[in-house]
């Protein structure tokens, strides 16, 4: 593919997301934020093009190799000495030079393989294009937030915070990459959990049992990381989502929407342990938990107020 076919590519790329905007099926600001994501691939592989073959430099180092050879030979007939030694230990000097370069690059590459396969770093330099097409679906969102961030992290050193924000990963992998739920996202101090709606209204009971024991499971480590212990807050709202993918060869999973913001906002909001939801996904799980109303929250972008139910417990017969 050429760099023409790739222009006219994304031109068509604009034009189809265009038309969706058009249509309403997408709003002006997701459309703008898709034609950014195809400007960007577009522009990799323009980059990509002009990048010179491997084939240019083995034809540069092969040059470069016969003309120390010349040159080395040149210095020992002029001087008309068999074993001038400066010339032969210049020489003894440079192939010792490349021979630990080379064990050097042997090592980078063994604690590179265990770590990414060969065949994943190939697919990854030379991933195909891939055309993405997003469509509404019903999902549930879950984002959790760390409330004790500043103490947290408190007077630990920078790989021990690595270490600890691992340990917090795990647990949240441990509860809820298990088939149902999926990771979309993970930041410094929260992270966002989808779980899409096969079943119905299912799936916000599995996202508050999914919360619940991620609670359970932080509390059961109280203390015992670095004598710390990890406070979250979650904010959970149901709904129509847009779903896709973005990305190369890799697609990555993600979750588009107004209702996004709301789900963050209450994440913000809520305070240590708790688990806030809207009015919609409260009345969508209220044979399953008890609420509380709480304050309502002001959302700037949209400037409307949202009605706040917090999780207060379960009722019994779904214990």
């Amino acid at each position: 593919m050429n760099s023409r076919q790739i222009e006219e590519a994304f031109e068509k790329e604009v034009e189809f997301i265009t038309k969706k905007v058009s249509l309403g099926e997408l709003s002006q600001d997701e459309g703008d934020f898709l034609i950014k994501q195809a400007r960007a691939r577009t522009d990799r592989e323009l980059a990509r093009l002009k990048r010179p073959g491997r084939l240019l430099y083995y034809l540069l180092t092969m040059c470069l190799g016969i003309s120390f050879v010349v040159c080395f030979w040149l210095c020992v007939k002029k001087t008309g000495v068999t074993f001038y030694w400066p010339l032969w230990g210049l020489l003894a000097c440079t192939l010792g030079f490349l021979a630990v370069l080379q064990i050097e690059i042997r090592r980078l590459e063994h604690t590179f393989s265990q770590f990414f396969s060969k065949a994943w770093f190939h697919k990854v330099l030379h991933a195909p294009r891939i055309d993405f097409e997003w469509q509404k679906q019903s999902a549930v969102q879950i984002h959790l937030h760390i409330k004790n961030e500043h103490n947290l992290y408190a007077g630990l050193r920078d790989e021990e915070i690595c270490e600890l924000r691992s340990r917090i990963l795990d647990c949240v992998h441990e509860v809820f990459d298990n088939g149902d739920g999926i990771i979309e996202s993970v930041g410094e101090d929260s992270f966002v959990i989808d779980f899409l709606a096969k079943d119905g209204s299912d799936s916000v009971h599995k996202a508050l049992k999914s919360v619940d024991a991620l609670f359970a499971t932080l509390r059961s480590r109280d203390g015992e990381w670095y004598s710390k212990s990890v406070r979250m807050a979650a904010g959970v709202v149901s709904g129509i989502f847009w779903v896709g993918t973005m990305g190369h060869g890799h697609k990555v999973f993600r979750v588009l929407g107004r209702r996004r913001t709301v789900a963050s906002a209450l994440a913000n909001a809520a305070g240590w342990e708790e688990i806030y939801l809207d009015e919609d996904t409260a009345a969508d799980s209220e044979k399953w938990i008890y609420v509380h109303g709480s304050e309502p929250i002001f959302l700037r972008d949209s400037k409307e107020l949202i009605k706040v139910c917090r999780l207060s417990g379960w009722k019994d017969s779904q214990e």
